[in-house]
């Protein structure tokens, strides 16, 4: 059925797409950049399956507050940027949602909620360009209300400015 199905590709993906009904109001470029990104987030999330990178050699380095920093070796280059959300695989666990700290070479840190003891011999992450689109769609929501004039010159929507001739000389904002 369709909820069923609706609600394993939100398991799967790990996020809870917002239904119509509860759905932020956007309009005009905010509108076209989140219908943009839900394109993105599919097509990303119809990849998804074949994104898992393995990791091995998991060892915790630290616990800092409720999150335990665990350092793994990976066998394959790997770019995410910190702050990456993602979903961790360990044998006999269920997915566990991670947040990568650091990529250096071969070497990744992630942050875990949950203790996985002192070694992790392997471990497989999951983590996708859908992670961060569905952040940015949070902020473009969040965000949907507050003035911003410098995205509005970018788009070329100057709205109640004009041209003064005594602006012709650039000045800093330092000066007075």
């Amino acid at each position: 059925d369709t909820l069923g199905r609706r609600y394993k590709e939100r398991k799967f993906v790990g996020y809870l797409m917002k239904s119509r009904n509860d759905e932020v109001a956007l309009v005009g470029k905010l509108e076209e950049f989140r219908t943009a990104l839900i394109h993105e987030i599919n097509a990303a999330t119809n990849n998804a399956s074949s994104s898992a990178v393995q990791l091995i050699n998991g060892r915790k380095i630290a616990q800092i507050g409720k999150s335990y920093q665990y350092i793994f070796d990976i066998e394959n280059a790997l770019n995410l940027p910190g702050d990456t959300p993602g979903d961790l695989y360990v044998t006999g666990r269920n997915p566990i949602e991670v947040v990568v700290v650091s990529v250096e070479g071969m070497v990744i840190t992630l942050s875990i909620p949950e203790d996985l003891g002192k070694f992790v011999p392997n471990a497989r992450l999951q983590s996708n360009l859908a992670f961060l689109m569905r952040k940015l769609i949070e902020r473009i929501e969040s965000k949907a209300s507050t003035s911003n004039p410098v995205g509005d010159r970018i788009l070329g929507n100057f709205v109640n400015e004009k041209p003064d001739a005594s602006d012709s000389k650039p000045q800093s904002r330092f000066q007075r």
